[in-house]
């Protein structure tokens, strides 16, 4: 298999190979006289498991879980799990402009105001001009925030301004999908924005945050700080999403996963290689799913059943991908997992239908690392998020910087296999399942005291004078 080379790589003049673990690399010389590796040439062999040794006792240790993080990457070189700082709710006014977007008043800071709150219709229109609309991860930035505006209006009619024939020809199954919820579940009118008269009462959705702060291009490649990239109300707007959809579409099972289980159910997402023989790059496929199953199943389920058939026995689900599945069929999918691992995707856009309280565990090949993305969504849906970086924790900012400086080599970065540490990834499950339970448990307590409040309200207007 011929290696993946920029177009100003010297590889194709001179290059060498050189043997890591058995797995031989590409090796090229750099300007300033280094050497650096590309894409493994036998990409589907899977990288050595440590012993279990190594790991095992990672578990019996007394040190807090990111203490274990550290010293285990520290032995290695790996990157250890790291936790985004994400927000969970916004204010209507940091992700909503337009003519009836709301304001807080001059008077009172806390006070929300509606200028076209007497109208009988929200409306939303989702922007197509917008860069990346047409790719359904960055289609469910604007409706994602478009369906909390029509939460925050319940008393007036859900409208989106939405062409639909653009992406008919998209061929995006997800979107329409949604699309095909919003109306069925919710009953949102989507209307083509012709009208004039329509878009001038009308908001539109900020996916980029208020304020976005640009650094300068640099080889062609935009880098921006402070972007939001999910933005919700509350996280009770994503509850509402999900109910909606388990009402909607009933032949939904869930009984697998949910606070209601036990254990968290923990689900394996994979991609697919661009052609059947990966020789046009893995597309960030986790090549040793594996050693991470077994990694998992030996540290944190002892008890599970090794029969893949059985899925009451068997707590790790796994899917090689979400390739040609409609949208029911990936959501079905994500509604019983509780604990998501996935490589970086557009697979992940569909975590945010997750159960409640659930977490995503996103891995990420050598020299890409992007986790405010999907981090963004999963905290603007009440999920936990972790991420991992698998490269080099040595070498991890000088790969990032230099595979993020053109767009063709982003692009090759993007394409290679991710060999994750099945220890390091365990650690991190770990404390997603440990996160799992303290939500699960705080959900019950919740539920309990609502439960028996309104148990004693009723019981209270039962009461009558003449009773007494």
């Amino acid at each position: 298999m011929r290696p993946i080379l920029a177009p100003h790589s010297p590889l194709r003049r001179e290059g060498r190979r050189k043997e890591i673990h058995g797995v031989s690399f590409w090796r090229r010389r750099l300007p300033h006289g280094h050497w650096r590796s590309l894409l493994p040439l036998q990409q589907d062999q899977p990288e050595k498991d440590q012993p279990e040794h190594n790991f095992q006792h990672q578990w019996d240790s007394h040190q807090s879980l990111w203490e274990q993080a550290q010293k285990l990457a520290a032995e290695n070189d790996l990157s250890p799990y790291e936790t985004g700082n994400y927000t969970a709710e916004y204010a209507l006014t940091e992700f909503l402009a337009g003519p009836a977007a709301p304001y807080y008043d001059a008077h009172d800071n806390h006070k929300l105001v509606f200028p076209m709150g007497d109208q009988k219709e929200a409306i939303c229109e989702f922007q197509h001009h917008r860069n990346g609309s047409h790719h359904f991860p960055h289609s469910m930035q604007q409706l994602l925030r478009c369906f909390s505006w029509w939460q925050a209006n319940p008393h007036q009619t859900p409208v989106l301004l939405f062409d639909r024939e653009k992406l008919v020809k998209q061929k995006a199954k997800f979107v329409l999908g949604f699309l095909r919820l919003l109306q069925d579940a919710f009953g949102v009118s989507i209307v083509r924005h012709k009208n004039t008269t329509t878009i001038a009462k009308s908001v539109y959705t900020l996916t980029e945050g208020r304020n976005p702060v640009r650094r300068s291009k640099r080889r062609g490649i935009l880098k921006d700080q402070n972007r939001i990239y999910y933005q919700m109300r509350s996280t009770q707007d994503a509850q509402q999403l999900r109910q909606g959809l388990l009402q909607h579409y009933p032949n939904i099972t869930t009984s697998h996963a949910g606070c209601g289980s036990s254990v968290p159910k923990i689900g394996i997402l994979n991609r697919q290689c661009k052609d059947h023989t990966c020789s046009k790059g893995s597309g960030r496929r986790i090549q040793n799913r594996p050693a991470i199953s077994s990694a998992i199943k030996k540290a944190l389920l002892p008890h599970s059943n090794n029969n893949s058939n059985n899925t009451n026995n068997n707590p790790i689900h796994y899917l090689s991908s979400f390739d040609g599945m409609s949208f029911l069929e990936q959501v079905t999918f994500m509604s019983n997992i509780d604990i998501l691992i996935s490589p970086h995707g557009a697979q992940l856009t569909g975590s945010a239908f997750l159960p409640s309280c659930g977490g995503i565990l996103e891995l990420f090949p050598r020299g890409y690392h992007f986790p405010d993305f999907f981090g963004t969504l999963a905290a603007a849906t009440g999920h936990f998020h972790r991420s991992i970086y698998t490269g080099r924790h040595a070498n991890r900012t000088r790969d990032v910087d230099y595979f993020s400086s053109t767009p063709a080599l982003r692009k090759q970065t993007r394409l290679q296999p991710v060999h994750a540490h099945p220890p390091m990834v365990a650690l991190a499950v770990r404390e997603l399942m440990v996160q799992w339970q303290s939500c699960c448990q705080q959900t019950r307590t919740t539920t309990t005291t609502t439960t028996q409040t309104t148990t004693a309200a009723s019981v209270v207007q039962q009461i009558t004078p003449q009773t007494l």
